[in-house]
């Protein structure tokens, strides 16, 4: 899954920006890797891009190379310039799928394509940028995310929620961190899953060929890591089969759902780094889908659950598979999902 808090990388984390306009940044590593790599992971930022902005940086309150490797419990603290006035972010107003809105909270449809919030060569059109328009506190948020409590990458589609302010930020926040919230996501796989139900566990940390991927590594390695999944349909042509599949990630590791699909052998249909199957039908993108959240709300004595409709280009490729059954797909999704998340 490609979801991530706000906190990213780590999950004691806070950032500033003083008199001298540059920004400050310190974090407790939960993943032993290089330095600079951990830093451009959290600013969302190339390597390159932030050695130009580096000011400091010390790894346990001592200075240090960016090249250094912290390891799981470091504590890392950097200075940087600001950014430049183009990565500034601005309000922009952005029509958003809404799904629910109070006070508090505003929950959205994420569409495929749409970054959450700005990074190297994602200045503009971001839900933080639509977030600003609209108004929220922006006090207490890192000043490129106001509003953003996860994250969904920019090719997965999805229910997102958002924070209008910073108590609601905390609340939650808390629940991200404790895995009290609930998610189900929808992928489309390659070939067919080989139980109708089970559990994936794998150990994820960077893949040691490519330090932009994940991968699934060996226990102390990596960060423990658990998805269950439940298939919802099965499709076969003469093209071969494909499964639509509903993943519930008890963790929430970089690229979760990802890795673990293609550490099982059914990689996600048009996954740019972890399917390399011939794809025909990549032309749709990314094939993954947050379907469903819940959560608690300020206020609220329940959990809430919200629900992101199954994206048309979902239900457009299905029809090239199965032209009788995709009339019915949301009632399928809603009978075999409604009781869990």
């Amino acid at each position: 899954m490609s979801e991530k808090m706000s906190t990213m990388v780590s999950e004691k984390m806070s950032s500033s920006m003083n008199e001298n306009m540059k920004e400050e940044f310190s974090f407790e590593v939960q993943e032993e890797a290089r330095v600079d790599v951990l830093l451009a992971a959290y600013l969302d930022v190339s390597r390159s891009a932030l050695k130009k902005r580096l000011i400091s940086v010390s790894l346990n309150g001592s200075s240090v190379k960016l090249g250094v490797v912290a390891r799981v419990g470091d504590f890392i603290e950097a200075a940087l310039e600001e950014p430049e006035q183009s990565g500034v972010l601005k309000a922009e107003h952005i029509d958003l799928d809404i799904v629910f809105e109070n006070n508090d909270v505003l929950v959205i449809n994420k569409p495929f394509g749409m970054v959450v919030h700005p990074g190297a060569g994602n200045w503009t059109g971001t839900l933080a940028g639509a977030l600003l328009a609209r108004g929220i506190d922006a006090d207490g948020f890192h000043p490129d995310r106001p509003g953003i409590v996860h994250r969904l990458d920019k090719d997965t589609s999805g229910v997102m929620i958002t924070a209008k302010h910073a108590t609601a930020l905390e609340f939650l926040g808390r629940q991200f961190h404790d895995r009290e919230v609930q998610k189900c996501y929808l992928a489309l796989v390659h070939g067919t899953m080989p139980e109708e139900r089970g559990l994936t566990k794998g150990s994820i940390g960077r893949n040691p060929r490519n330090r932009k991927a994940m991968a699934v590594v060996e226990d102390g390695s990596g960060r423990n890591a658990e998805t269950a999944y439940e298939v919802i349909a099965e499709y076969q042509r003469l093209l071969g089969k494909i499964s639509l599949v509903a993943f519930f990630p008890k963790t929430g590791r970089t690229h979760q759902i990802r890795v673990h699909a293609k550490h099982i052998g059914h990689p996600i249909l048009g996954d740019p780094i972890y399917s390399h199957l011939s794809d025909v039908q990549s032309q749709q993108g990314l094939m993954l889908h947050a379907y469903a959240l819940e959560i608690g709300l300020p206020g609220f004595d329940e959990p809430q659950r919200f629900v992101a409709p199954l994206a048309e280009r979902f239900k457009k490729l299905i029809a090239q598979w199965d032209p009788q059954g995709v009339d019915s797909l949301d009632e399928l999704l809603e009978t075999r999902l409604s009781h869990r998340s």
